[in-house]
């Protein structure tokens, strides 16, 4: 489980290329800080205790500027929290985009696209079956599914 470390974000300077095309994203970043871990692969790095990460911000254009989110995805707000699976790429840890929110200790409850929504279960089997439950539920569910394999 992570969350975003109350005031570590950061907005990202309009790259000037963007200046010129009128319109573009600005980003942002900040400190996400692991909560919890559920599951991890036996031979993978332990997960770090926090780690600097970029996250969607907002897209400006002659209109002036709104949030920006992938649709039925996690902006990564402060206050909340998420169910994410970890990556490291190139040395540097990341979340990957389907995360699910997990404000109340329920799975599906949470902040999604910038906005207080419920999780869909369509974003998969994993969300379907964990919607409405609780970490260690979840924590059960990844269990099973590495014996399983």
């Amino acid at each position: 489980m992570i969350e975003v470390v109350p005031g570590s974000e950061q907005r990202e300077a309009i790259p000037d290329s963007e200046k010129d095309n009128g319109e573009g994203h600005i980003s942002r970043t900040a400190t996400m800080k692991v909560t919890q871990v559920l599951w991890s692969n036996p031979e993978a790095e332990p997960a770090p205790q926090s780690f600097e990460v970029e996250l969607p911000g907002w897209w400006w254009d002659k209109n002036g500027e709104r949030e920006f989110a992938w649709k039925g995805q996690p902006r990564y707000e402060e206050g909340h929290k998420y169910i994410a699976l970890l990556v490291k790429e190139d040395g540097a840890w990341n979340t990957t985009l389907n995360a699910m929110p997990y404000d109340n200790d329920t799975v599906g409850t949470g902040e999604l696209g910038g906005a207080i929504a419920k999780m869909s279960t369509s974003q998969g089997p994993l969300a379907e079956e964990a919607h409405g439950k609780n970490a260690a539920a979840v924590k059960e569910l990844l269990s099973e599914a590495d014996r399983a394999r």
